[in-house]
């Protein structure tokens, strides 16, 4: 399975485990600009360890991988350009890079 395949399917069941397989009336691009359907703490935790790198000792300090993970998803789910992310995630083209 590629790499973009599994992260589709992952951001497919994240939402339809928090949704509860229920459809609320609201767009995909509309469940994904509320904050409250980011991965969670949890979610987090069983992903940290395939995603989370330790700091380096020198440059720049690195931008917290959760917020990048979250800004990868959102563009996944959304289907908008890479440009298109919201300011409450990491610069685009840091989460681009980290896809």
């Amino acid at each position: 399975m590629s790499t973009i395949r599994g992260l589709e399917l992952f951001s497919q069941s994240l939402t339809v485990a928090r949704l509860g397989g229920i459809s609320f009336g609201r767009s995909e691009a509309e469940i994904w600009d509320d904050p409250r359907e980011e991965l969670t703490d949890e979610l987090w935790a069983l992903v940290a360890p395939f995603v989370a790198r330790e700091p380096a000792c020198t440059g720049r300090p690195r931008v917290d991988d959760h917020a990048a993970l979250n800004g990868v998803l959102w563009v996944l789910r959304a289907g908008a350009r890479w440009k298109d992310l919201p300011e409450r995630f990491p610069s685009y083209q840091t989460c681009h890079r980290r896809f």
